[in-house]
């Protein structure tokens, strides 16, 4: 039912294509969204094996309940059976994913597949509607896919980024962002053949949060509680907006 929600809110957009995640429930999501299209015919739509969740290995489908022993090293617990939280961003399960690595999986989609929409539209090669791209993908991927998305624009300001992290977190199923990448004139003065200073116009690639974790389309719907995987959504999670307020 969600998933059919948010495809009909998206229903009148008209999209340029969409990428998804292979993984059943957002490919599930991506599909209806697809099909909601006044022509899907002409939307592309493509499963991207980047865009899967953390993967967790050994891990995968156990209780993360278990509380570390400060007697015991990380793989200590892991020969037990135990998988206690990992909190850093290096630390993994057996055969698993750390948050750096899925880090690198979402640079590689932001590089190789979103950022080719931004040149193309930067150097008229699109047709003169504005590009409309939707990613489909998971609660603990979709956060650094966003944060390095930020680290795009020039104007980013790397002190933020831990508290930015934060609050990308606990977005509820099928909610979504809306993010705005465009250029800004500018000019920067550089040095002339004959050391006099020139004015050398140039564009500065920008970023905009235009709405973020949005899901009227849920207001009829039966919540379902829950945030990030197994962690709980925190209601006192502050809004993404405020780190771009001007």
């Amino acid at each position: 039912m969600q998933a059919e929600a948010l495809a009909l809110s998206f229903a009148s957009t008209p999209l340029s294509a969409v990428h998804t995640s292979d993984l059943t429930r957002a490919l599930k999501t991506a599909k209806a969204i697809h099909a909601a299209q006044p022509s899907p015919s002409t939307v592309p739509l493509h499963s991207d094996e980047l865009l899967r969740e953390q993967y967790f290995g050994a891990a995968e489908g156990k209780s993360f309940k278990a509380k570390r022993n400060k007697d015991m090293t990380l793989v200590e617990h892991f020969a037990r059976g135990l998988f206690p939280a990992v909190y850093n961003r290096t630390e993994r399960f057996p055969g698993g994913e750390s948050k750096d690595e899925v880090a690198v999986r979402a640079q590689r989609f932001l590089d190789e597949v979103l950022m080719p929409y931004v040149w193309q539209e930067d150097t008229g090669k699109a047709n003169s509607s504005p590009i409309h791209v939707v990613v489909v993908s998971h609660g603990l991927f979709i956060p650094e896919l966003i944060l390095l998305m930020t680290r795009k624009d020039e104007a980013h300001n790397a002190k933020n980024e831990a508290e930015l992290r934060s609050n990308v977190r606990g977005m509820r199923n099928t909610a979504w962002t809306r993010v705005e990448f465009g250029f800004q004139r500018v000019e920067n003065p550089r040095q002339g053949s004959d050391d006099s200073d020139v004015q050398t116009p140039e564009k500065a690639l920008r970023l905009k949060f235009l709405n973020v974790k949005v899901h009227p389309h849920l207001h009829n719907l039966k919540r379902q509680t829950g945030g990030i995987s197994r962690l709980a959504h925190d209601p006192a999670q502050k809004d993404i907006r405020s780190f771009f307020a001007k």
